[in-house]
């Protein structure tokens, strides 16, 4: 309990210099999913109301999904069998994730652009400023990412050699495994290959209902100081040491799984990018003729 106290005080500086950091957990389903804190130790069980801080992993199994609202405009949805991490945010940036498997969609306000949220999967990068859209991440990492109705998403490839390429409403792009990507030569750059919304199409239906628990959501945020949060986090704490032993050795296999699987996955995206690749400046996006 004290390692995990210190770990949440540790990081409330940030909290402090940036108190716009409200997100928590808004809705669960299924069984199997879980929020395993920065710095190791047992998982606790998601709870609606739990908050999220920078460093959290969070889990999902078969048949579950969890929705973590970033504030009361901005709602995310991990689907079935997704390992989602919330990243230290960098300079003008509002948030950064990590989605290294499963499924992802999300309706986010539109932020200003020292508010932008970065999303990363194992083979691309989706800068956001506000809209409707969905990512998918298969095993081998290859990602699809799509628009719906409204706002624009900036995709760029781990891979070398490509520019970022700017999806609208009505868009989606695939990002396979190095060498697998459709490319298209533009203007003396290189961009991935845009096509109007098809794989992604099925999830205008989950974004239906996202919308309407946004409503929800919205109707019933209260915001949360920081004492508030660690004093929630370390009632789920509390909780976890009632459990049944088969239940906590349970949720440590399951975490103990993902977390090879999320290592091994930002192992390769290392690679594939280089450390030139991590040093670039990115060239404009540019929108397809």
């Amino acid at each position: 309990m004290k390692s995990f106290l210190l770990a949440v005080l540790i990081a409330a500086p940030a909290a402090a210099e940036a108190p716009e950091w409200d997100a928590r957990i808004a809705g669960v389903e299924g069984k199997e999913a879980y929020i395993y804190p920065e710095g190791g130790g047992d998982g606790v069980p998601a709870e609606v109301g739990a908050p999220v801080e920078p460093g959290d992993r969070v889990s999902t199994g078969k048949r579950c999904r969890v929705e973590i609202a970033l504030d009361p405009d901005s709602l995310l949805e991990m689907g079935a069998s997704s390992t989602f991490v919330v990243e230290k945010p960098e300079t003008g940036v509002f948030a950064r994730f990590f989605l290294s498997a499963g499924s992802l969609m999300a309706k986010l306000q539109k932020f200003s652009v020292q508010r932008r949220t970065h999303i990363r999967t194992p083979t691309a990068v989706a800068a956001v400023r506000g809209t409707e859209f969905g990512l998918e991440v298969a095993e081998d990492g290859r990602t699809d990412v799509g628009v719906f109705d409204e706002g624009q998403v900036a995709v760029l490839p781990s891979e070398e050699g490509f520019s970022e390429t700017l999806l609208g409403p009505g868009e989606e792009t695939r990002i396979g495994t190095p060498g697998e990507s459709s490319a298209v030569e533009r203007d003396g750059g290189r961009y991935l290959a845009v096509r109007k919304l098809d794989r992604l199409k099925r999830g205008r239906e989950r974004m239906k209902g996202l919308l309407s628990r946004l409503e929800r959501v919205r109707a019933e945020w209260k915001s949360m100081g920081p004492a508030e949060r660690l004093e929630f986090r370390g009632r789920l704490r509390e909780r976890v040491k009632d459990l049944a032993p088969n239940d906590r050795k349970r949720i440590r296999e399951f975490q103990e799984k993902r977390s090879d699987r999320l290592d091994r996955k930002r192992e390769g995206v290392r690679n594939r990018r280089g450390p030139a690749r991590q040093g670039a400046r990115r060239p404009p996006p540019r929108r397809r003729p």
